[in-house]
């Protein structure tokens, strides 16, 4: 009767760390899938970061070029009005 108790405990014992087992793969898959879609939307982040920064660069080139200071002062205008739209949603970074 001790020797079943015991094969008891020991089966007891395999199930609780099969079950610690599935619990630690199931969060581990889940801390995967987390910080693919985190990279995702870091990535997406980045390229619309990488898009207005381009349209910037497009607004310098033309204000380098323009013909006159009249042409250089409205592109600047319009720049302006894009910077304050295309970059609403950027928040400072702390402590700066």
């Amino acid at each position: 009767m001790e020797g079943q108790f015991i094969d008891a405990q020991e089966r007891i014992l395999n199930m609780r760390k099969e079950k610690h087992k599935l619990e630690m793969e199931s969060l581990a898959a889940s801390l995967e899938y987390k910080t693919k879609e985190l990279g995702l939307i870091a990535q997406s982040e980045k390229d619309s970061m990488s898009k207005r920064l381009d349209v910037l660069q497009f607004f310098t080139d033309k204000i380098a070029n323009a013909p006159n200071t009249d042409v250089a002062n409205t592109i600047s205008d319009v720049m302006k009005t894009f910077i304050q739209v295309a970059f609403a949603d950027v928040q400072p970074r702390s402590g700066r």
